[in-house]
């Protein structure tokens, strides 16, 4: 029979020679949390100084509508928003939990 018609032995299983124990390793350490609670308090206080005071520029007339009928106030020349803290986090308060997307072809009837 020649070299190249030679049958193959099955290959095995390369983790099959190592022990068990190492195929379920745990992460022994606790996750890395990169922002400490203080450190988000802190970026969403500035966050709210900075919508507050300086305002957002919606260019979108429409939108503004809808922000001025919330509550904000709204300068229509600068198409400047100035965010309200209470109110902003009131409405943030009312916004869905979780939210369902689907991609690709819609299901017909």
């Amino acid at each position: 029979m020649s070299e190249s018609r030679r049958r193959r032995t099955p290959r095995t299983d390369p983790l099959a020679s190592i022990g068990k124990e190492w195929r379920s390793l745990r992460y022994p350490y606790a996750a890395v949390e990169p922002l400490s609670p203080d450190e988000i308090a802190l970026i969403h206080s500035s966050a709210m100084i900075v919508l507050q005071y300086v305002g957002m520029r919606i260019q979108d007339g429409q939108a503004r509508s809808i922000l001025r009928s919330a509550g904000f106030k709204v300068d229509g020349a600068s198409e400047m928003v100035h965010f309200d803290e209470a109110r902003l986090m009131e409405l943030v308060a009312l916004a869905a939990t979780a939210a369902r997307f689907a991609a690709g072809i819609q299901p017909r009837g």
